[in-house]
């Protein structure tokens, strides 16, 4: 039989001691470890919650704008669908608008450009329009008098019957080209190029560097210049030199949009043109 000694007893309650100090110490370990896994979930909780009501309203906000621009758009569609039924493609093409609109144009030239001064001597019509199925058209002429540079503006002019928005001086290309630029470098700008191509046509002419400016301005330096001059190039360019001297006047006039017309034929004898056209209607 095993003599166990005193000193066995004290070796091994020593063993014992220290076995339970380290199980101790590993078991406060893994409670403050624990206890930190909790404060951190805990913590992580209270922001989620502290925020969700916060996200919930931004999405709310977000899904209202897109919401009312979609509304907008439909809306501004509408409206121009209704403009253009009436003043760009009537039911019945009139000579009594086309007269008033030729002459407001002439007398917005006089007063607000400094090219000598245009003079309508007469407008004449076809006595009636002729039929083709869905569209009908109305000949007319205008006499006038003036110089090269004069009469050249109002060319330039009537080469924008029709349009609406600043859109529709641009090819569809050159559209989609914008768009996709601004979506790919400044995507939280589309809103406001999207906006700028819907824009009316003579609003844009009264004031170009302001619109574009205020279209371009949250976009990246680069891209700003990119797209003015895109923009420049594909168009807009021509609306600029038409129509900015005089747009603020035919605005307050009411003679936009032009009905939609083609200028057929163009001739002169010293300072007398005569400008044959064609006005559309349906």
């Amino acid at each position: 039989m095993t003599d166990l000694s005193p000193g066995f007893w004290r070796r091994g309650g020593l063993a014992f001691f220290i076995c339970g100090l380290v199980l101790c110490v590993a078991s406060v370990g893994l409670l403050v470890a624990h206890t930190r896994v909790f404060s951190e979930k805990r913590n992580t909780a209270v922001m989620i919650g502290t925020i969700l009501p916060e996200l919930k309203t931004r999405v709310a906000i977000l899904a209202a704008n897109t919401e009312a621009e979609q509304i907008f758009e439909k809306n501004a569609l509408t409206s121009r669908e209704e403009q253009a039924a009436i003043f760009v493609l009537p039911e019945n093409p009139s000579g009594t608008r086309v007269a008033r609109v030729l002459q407001q144009i002439v007398n917005s030239m006089n007063k607000k450009t400094k090219a000598d001064p245009v003079s309508i001597s007469k407008i004449s019509f076809a006595h009636n329009a002729a039929n083709f199925g869905s569209i009908k058209t109305l000949s007319g002429s205008i006499m006038l008098s003036g110089n090269y540079q004069s009469v050249a503006r109002l060319l330039q002019i009537l080469f924008f019957s029709g349009d609406m928005m600043v859109k529709d001086a641009l090819s569809g290309d050159i559209r989609d080209e914008i768009l996709l630029a601004v979506e790919s470098s400044a995507p939280m700008s589309l809103p406001a190029a999207e906006n700028f191509l819907y824009m009316d046509f003579l609003q844009y002419a009264s004031d170009p560097d302001g619109y574009e400016n205020q279209m371009v301005r949250d976009m990246p330096a680069r891209t700003a210049v990119e797209i003015k001059t895109a923009l420049l190039e594909s168009g807009v360019s021509r609306i600029r030199a038409a129509l900015s001297p005089v747009a603020s006047d035919l605005l307050d006039g009411n003679a936009w949009p032009l009905p939609l017309m083609r200028v057929d034929y163009v001739s002169r004898q010293g300072q007398i043109w005569k400008i044959d056209f064609t006005v559309f209607g349906r």
